[in-house]
Order: C-alpha cells, then structure tokens, then sequence
C-alpha cells in the first residue's frame, strides 16, 4: 500500500513539474518569438550605415519592419518634426537607433514594426487546462483503482489478522 501512495505521489509531482515546465517553455517562446524584429531592424540598419540610402532599401523582403523615417540631427531642436517622429502609428512597434557615419552623430532612426502575434496568455491557459484535466483524470483512476482493487486485500488482510475473534472490519 506504501508503494501505491508512493506511486501517487509521483503522479501529482509529475503533474506539477509538467505544468511548470509547460508555463516556462510558453514565455520563453513568446519571447523569443517577439524578438524576429530586431533581426531585420539590424539588417536594415548595417545597410544604411554602409551607405545604402533609405529610399534604396527595399522594405517589402522584410516580414516585420513596415516603415523607416530618418531625422537629421540638425531638426532635433524644432519641436514639430521631434515630437511627430517619435509619436506611434496604428498600433505599431518603434525602435528608434541613432544613426552614425564615421563616429560623428548624423541622425536617428525610427523602425515602425509589426509585433508578431503571439498570444501567450491563451496558450498557456489551454496547455495548463490540458494538463490540469489529464493530471485529475489520472489522480482519480489511480485512487478508483486503490479503492476498488486494492481496498478488498487490504480488508482481507484485516480479517486475517482478527481470524481467532471471528470479526472483521466493515462487517
């Protein structure tokens, strides 16, 4: 019977290390996912710094990237064109990087982008659902069995043991 406990007790702890594991393993994809961006945004911008120019750079290869401005260092005092180059747009990502040609400051650049969709708050509620319906499907068949199988031994060992007073439990 020691055993059996025992054999339940892993159950429930292989439920909990599953389920753990499982919510670990869906953040740290959301977030790797979510980083595809900056891949292209550093492609874009290692082509800008060897002197291809803005207008040259072909947008539509890139999955992500749906726009790139430029504000020359020389309008960052006017207060319009500043504020308008930093203000987001429908819902898009920004980076903005500074732009540097021979070690001298020549602007900033701004990355509108599309964040991947990934929606790791359903994925992880489904997944810990899953595991949460499986893990007490498995708990209650584990103590059926204990009741229904391993119960009437158990019962037998009893009255095995009272056999001079002719009683047993549950009787």
């Amino acid at each position: 019977m020691k055993k059996y406990n025992a054999v339940i007790l892993a159950a429930v702890l292989i439920y909990l290390f599953s389920a753990v594991t499982a919510g670990i393993g869906i953040y740290s994809t959301a977030a790797v996912r979510s980083a595809e961006y900056k891949i292209e945004i550093n492609k874009i911008y290692g082509a800008l710094q060897e002197g291809v120019l803005l207008q040259d750079v072909d947008l539509s290869s890139f999955r992500h990237v749906k726009e790139v401005s430029y504000l020359p260092e020389h309008q960052l005092k006017e207060e319009k064109k500043s504020t308008a180059f930093y203000e987001e747009k429908n819902e898009l990502g920004i980076q903005v990087v500074p732009l540097f040609k021979d070690g001298v400051l020549k602007g900033f650049l701004r990355f509108d982008y599309e964040k991947p969709p990934f929606q790791a708050e359903k994925i992880f509620l489904l997944t810990e659902v899953s595991l949460g319906i499986m893990g007490a499907a498995l708990i209650f068949v584990l103590f059926y069995l204990k009741s229904r199988l391993i119960g009437p031994f158990l019962r037998l060992k009893k009255c095995r043991m009272n056999w001079r007073t002719a009683t047993c439990p549950g009787k």
